[in-house]
């Protein structure tokens, strides 16, 4: 994905109906993409954005936001819209 394709991403999630309820998974769903195979361990950048989002009290399309922009390795796995 490029940048664009992120703003696009971005902007498709604030019209989404469901938001609260749907980015929850849509958060757990990168984070299983991104677990290593071999050891089970989750992505540790991905964890450490989750941490953080969770201990600033901050919205789940922040914490979203947040592993779209500092994260290299993850996979969004499924379509925002289901």
């Amino acid at each position: 994905m490029q940048g664009k394709d992120y703003i696009s991403l971005l902007l498709g999630l604030m019209k989404h109906n469901h938001l609260d309820g749907s980015l929850p998974r849509k958060i757990s769903d990168i984070q299983a993409n991104a677990r290593d195979d071999e050891t089970g361990q989750d992505d540790p950048t991905i964890q450490r954005i989750i941490d953080i989002g969770t201990e600033r009290k901050q919205s789940k399309l922040h914490t979203f936001a947040d592993i779209l922009c500092h994260s290299s390795t993850a996979n969004f796995g499924t379509s925002i819209g289901s």
